[in-house]
C-alpha cells in the first residue's frame, strides 16, 4: 500500500490543523440558529487489548463495539470501529482545537478517500473526556468501510472545508483486529468491567503434524496472542512456541513437549460428493470439553470466489474449530477448518436484522495439499503413508481424538 511520506504529511497537517481551527471557530459563531441536536454518547475507552502497526484496538461500552485508534501529528485521533445491535461501521475524529462545538449537534460532512466514492451525510459532535471534542459518523455498511480499510489516506470536510486530512497506514490489519475483537466484545467488556482489563482471550483447535510435537493450525487463531498454550481434553495445558506463521493462507506452526501416537496422513486429493468429518473444541465452555464431532461431504472442490486453494464442506462448524482437521473415512486429514459463510443478502431494515438469509453450512478449509507445502517449507515432512482401509464414524472420532489438541490464546493485556 502506498504511504503518504513524513514530510507531505506534516506539511498537509499544518494546513489542516489552521483549517480546522478556523472551521471549527466559524461554525461555533455562524450558526445563531443551531444545526439539529441529538443525544450525543460520551466517548469511552474501556479497554485497550493490543497495539498494531501504529493502531491500538480497544474496546467501547459507549459505542457498543471495538475500534482500532491512532492520533497524528496535529494532535488528530481517529477510529475506525464496529458497534451497536446490527455491528454496523463507525468512525470518529477528534482534536483538542474543536472544543467550542456543541456536543449533539449535527453537520453535514463529506468523507473522502483517494479513487473511491466516499461518504456524505450526518456527523454529530462527540465529547471525549473534559478536553475533546469530534465528529462521530455511524451506521455505516460493510462496503463503506472496506473501502476505508483499502484506502492510503482520509479526508473529512465541513463547509467545503478541509478539517482533516490523515493517512491511513496499515488498516487492513486494523480493521482485521476490530473484527476479531467484535467477535468476543461482549466477553471483553464483561471482564473490563468485572476486573478491568480482558483475559482469557481466545480457542482454536489443532492437529499433530510430527512426532516431535509440532501442532498445525489456522493463523488467524494465534495472531496477536502474547501466551500460547495447547491441551488435551482432562489435562493441564502445556506451552506452546509459534514456529511459522502465513497469514496469506492462514496456517501456523506450533511447537510443544506433547507427544502423539496416532499421526495422520495429509491427503491431497478431495472428491466432491465424499464424506468428511471435523474434530474440534467450538463454542468452549458452552459445549463439551472433550471435543466435538460433526460429519458432513465435500460441497465444492473450490471456496468463494473459486479461491482454488479451499474446500467447501458441509460438516457443521463453531467457532473454536477453526485450525482443526477435516478428516476423511479413512482417518486421514483433507483440509483445515478455516471458516464459515455468514448470512447473504442485500439491505434489512434495522428492527429485523435477523431476516437475512443464512447459508447452511457453507463451510471452508484449507486444502491438505497447501498445508503440506507449508510445513515442508517450515521444516516438517509430511506423514507419508496414506490410511486406505475405510474406518466406522465412532473409530474416526477415536483416532481423531487422539492427534486433536485445543488451542488456548492469550491476549495482552
Amino acid at each position: 500500500m502506498a504511504l503518504i511520506s513524513n514530510r507531505m504529511f506534516k506539511a498537509v497537517s499544518r494546513r489542516v490543523g489552521l483549517t480546522l481551527a478556523f472551521v471549527a471557530a466559524g461554525l461555533a459563531a455562524a450558526h445563531a440558529a443551531p444545526p439539529a441536536k441529538s443525544t450525543a454518547p460520551a466517548l469511552t475507552v474501556d479497554g485497550v487489548l493490543l497495539e498494531a502497526d501504529g493502531w491500538k484496538i480497544g474496546i467501547s461500552a459507549s459505542l457498543g463495539g471495538c475500534f482500532a485508534g491512532a492520533t497524528f501529528d496535529n494532535d488528530t485521533t481517529l477510529w475506525l470501529g464496529l458497534g451497536g445491535k446490527q455491528e454496523r461501521g463507525f468512525l470518529v475524529v477528534t482534536n483538542p482545537v474543536w472544543n467550542q462545538l456543541q456536543t449533539g449537534q449535527l453537520y453535514d460532512m463529506k468523507v473522502s478517500t483517494p479513487g473511491q466514492a466516499g461518504w456524505r451525510g450526518k456527523a454529530m459532535v462527540v465529547e471525549r473526556g473534559n478536553d475533546e471534542k469530534g465528529f462521530l459518523i455511524s451506521d455505516l455498511k460493510d462496503e463503506m468501510m472496506g473501502s476505508f480499510a483499502r484506502a492510503e489516506s482520509i479526508e473529512f470536510q465541513l463547509d467545503n472545508r478541509a478539517i482533516a486530512q490523515l493517512p491511513l497506514t496499515a488498516s487492513p490489519s486494523a480493521i482485521a483486529h476490530v473484527i476479531k475483537c467484535q467477535s468476543r466484545f461482549a466477553q471483553l467488556l464483561a471482564e473490563v468491567q468485572a476486573e478491568g482489563k480482558p483475559k482469557g482471550a481466545s480457542n482454536g483447535t489443532g492437529f499433530f503434524v510430527s512426532w516431535g510435537g509440532h501442532i498445525l493450525t489456522n493463523h488467524h487463531v494465534v495472531d496477536g496472542c502474547k501466551v500460547l498454550e495447547v491441551r488435551r481434553p482432562g489435562s493441564a495445558p502445556v506451552p506452546a512456541r509459534l514456529v511459522a506463521d502465513d497469514a496469506t493462507n492462514d496456517l501456523a506452526l506450533l511447537q510443544t513437549s506433547l507427544r502423539t501416537r496416532e499421526l495422520p496422513a495429509l491427503v491431497t486429493r478431495a472428491r466432491i460428493g465424499q464424506g468428511v468429518f471435523v474434530y474440534g473444541f467450538p463454542l468452549t465452555p458452552i459445549l463439551s470439553s472433550a471435543g466435538n464431532f460433526t460429519s458432513g461431504g465435500v460441497s465444492a472442490m473450490t471456496g468463494i470466489g473459486d479461491d482454488t486453494s479451499r474446500l467447501q464442506i458441509s460438516a457443521p462448524i463453531q467457532p473454536g474449530n477453526s485450525g482443526g482437521p477435516v478428516i476423511d473415512q479413512n482417518g486421514n486429514v483433507l483440509g483445515v477448518v478455516a471458516s464459515t459463510l455468514g448470512p447473504l443478502g442485500g439491505e434489512t431494515p434495522s428492527e429485523k436484522p435477523s431476516e437475512k438469509p443464512a447459508p447452511q453450512n457453507a463451510n471452508f478449509a484449507i486444502k491438505a495439499s497447501a498445508a503440506a507445502t507449508f510445513l515442508e517449507a517450515n521444516g516438517v515432512e509430511p506423514v507419508a503413508k496414506v490410511l486406505t482401509a475405510a474406518l466406522d464414524p465412532a473409530a474416526v472420532a477415536e483416532r481423531a481424538k487422539e492427534f486433536t489438541v485445543r488451542v488456548e490464546c492469550d491476549f495482552p493485556r
